[in-house]
């Protein structure tokens, strides 16, 4: 008897332990399951874009460039995207049209205006930390005060006489788009990112004046809504300094300093500090967003501004190389193209733009690396630094931000968003060809089998 029960419970427990390998099996397959159900779709299915956008690298390897969006000086019509998202299947068509960067003057310093006669050097450096990459610029100029010689003395480059010494006003400059904001929010969630003012609303009211003037007839558009980016995404820090210059004994003219060599021999000389100021980013542009919050306030100068004094995007092109060292994959060199030119307009549009409120990224979850595809109206490409320029491995890898102008190694999102109906205005040819990409997410249930 005893034999018997034994070899029960030796079955029961053979029972057990292969229900519960069964049972486990089961669990894992269906956590196997979520977790490629949350993985598997991307934020969006299908992109849209003008036709002949796409660059040779692309076609040979199909692949996206993350870049692509701040590059594309528009092509697709409003009325396209009507069409597009007017087509049976389509559950979200999100467009963004790259409407130019402008700047923003913020960084002013009232630098004291000397009377005394003699040599006076202005230093202005910018140094702009983009993470792995850092640029500075240092631009320098000499002021003489005091008689002039007779007859006038040739004045050469980097050398002025008597003039004042202004302001400095150093411009920010802000990618500004326009997106449709019921789309967007459905796409991203962005009316959830908002952090101060408000959102976008369904009809948002903008002021038109005509003008008739000898010259034809004007435009302008007056409270034109705007969201402001919280982060600029790129770090600088300005320093302007005035000093005096130290000349030798004997040496008072403006035809001594010239014959001696101008700005060159000048620079061999020692200064005495007058003035000196110092900021950053972090202090900067928190005034750039008051400035746009609060356009019409007390002794602020409105300004009027049109999309044909703006930087327009700058297509670049990648060239396929052998790099110096050895690496598996695809190795690319980047030929950004000179400085732009601006817009070109054959319609006189001004407008003012009024902020509505700050939007902050960082609220709107960022997408696995498994799934991710380029999201340049929110987030800035994932660009790091791998290799030194020496061929010697960077361990860790070091991230490299976003600079603040088309020319920029990576391209920065937009900084001021408006909606696609104020740059259906603002473009003055109802936006016959504003719009640079359209990103579509298709309807999965209900939807006939030729859109999946």
């Amino acid at each position: 008897m005893r034999r018997y029960l034994d070899l029960g419970a030796g079955l029961c427990l053979l029972c057990g332990v292969t229900l519960l390998a069964a049972s486990a099996s089961v669990s894992a397959l269906i956590a196997v399951e979520g977790t490629l159900q949350a993985f598997w779709r991307t934020t969006y299915d299908i992109l849209v874009r003008p036709s002949g956008s796409r660059s040779l690298i692309e076609k040979k390897y199909d692949v996206l460039e993350a870049n692509y969006l701040p590059q594309i000086d528009s092509a697709i019509s409003y009325e396209q995207y009507e069409v597009i998202k007017a087509i049976p299947g389509v559950e979200i068509a999100a467009p963004v049209a790259m409407l130019g960067y402008r700047n923003e003057g913020v960084v002013r310093y009232n630098v004291p205006d000397p009377n005394e006669p003699g040599v006076y050097r202005f230093d202005f450096i910018l140094r702009e930390e983009l993470g792995a990459m850092a640029t500075t610029r240092h631009d320098r100029v000499y002021i003489y005060k005091g008689a002039v010689d007779t007859p006038a003395v040739p004045q050469p480059q980097d050398l002025v006489v008597n003039r004042p010494i202004y302001p400095v006003d150093y411009p920010i400059s802000l990618l500004m788009a326009a997106i449709d904001p019921v789309q967007e929010s459905r796409l991203v969630g962005l009316d959830q990112a908002v952090v101060r003012g408000r959102y976008f609303r369904e009809w948002e009211r903008m002021t038109i004046g005509i003008f008739e003037s000898p010259l034809g007839t004007s435009t302008d558009i007056r409270d034109v809504p705007v969201l402001i980016n919280a982060r600029p995404y790129h770090d600088f820090v300005l320093e302007t300094r005035l000093s005096r210059v130290r000349l030798p004994d004997g040496m008072t003219s403006l035809r001594q300093i010239v014959d001696a060599g101008g700005a060159e021999f000048l620079d061999t000389l020692a200064t005495e500090v007058l003035y000196q100021s110092r900021a950053n980013s972090r202090d900067v542009f928190p005034e750039i967003i008051e400035q746009i919050l609060e356009p019409y306030r007390p002794y602020a100068t409105i300004v009027h501004e049109g999309l044909y004094d703006t930087w327009r995007a700058m297509r670049r092109r990648y060239n396929e190389v052998q790099p110096p060292f050895p690496h598996e994959g695809l190795a690319l060199r980047v030929e950004i193209p000179p400085p732009p030119d601006v817009l070109a307009s054959t319609t006189d549009v001004t407008f003012v733009v009024n902020g509505i409120g700050v939007y902050d990224l960082e609220r709107i979850p960022r997408p696995a690396d498994l799934n991710r595809v380029p999201l340049e109206v929110c987030l800035p490409p994932v660009v790091r630094l791998v290799y030194d320029e020496d061929g010697r491995p960077v361990d860790p890898p070091q991230e490299v931000l976003p600079g603040p102008r088309p020319g920029s190694y990576v391209l920065s999102p937009p900084l001021i968003l408006t909606t696609l109906e104020a740059a259906r205005l603002i473009t003055g040819d109802d936006c016959a060809s504003c719009i640079s990409a359209i990103r579509v997410r298709v309807a999965l249930e209900g939807c006939p089998g030729d859109y999946l």
